[in-house]
């Protein structure tokens, strides 16, 4: 589980010319890691197509495709 603490809506245009739109999710991850003392952050992609709306402070789970690509944003 992740908890939200900032996004940022991301719009560029490519090397191969197209247009990339998304949000760019800051989060801190609450599973205990090896070797890391205090919490683990991370900047997580969302595509366009994902429908997940951020709010900070909001708690989420976050479902991968088969690629590897986030597919899906879920309050927890």
């Amino acid at each position: 589980m992740f908890k939200v603490v900032g996004y940022r809506k991301v719009q560029y245009t490519n090397k191969a010319n197209k247009e990339v739109r998304g949000t760019e999710l800051y989060v801190i991850d609450d599973e205990a890691r090896e070797g890391v003392t205090g919490y683990q952050t991370e900047k997580l992609w969302l595509s366009e197509r994902v429908s997940y709306r951020p709010k900070v402070n909001e708690n989420i789970r976050v479902y991968y495709n088969k690629y590897g690509s986030i597919d899906e944003v879920m309050p927890a």
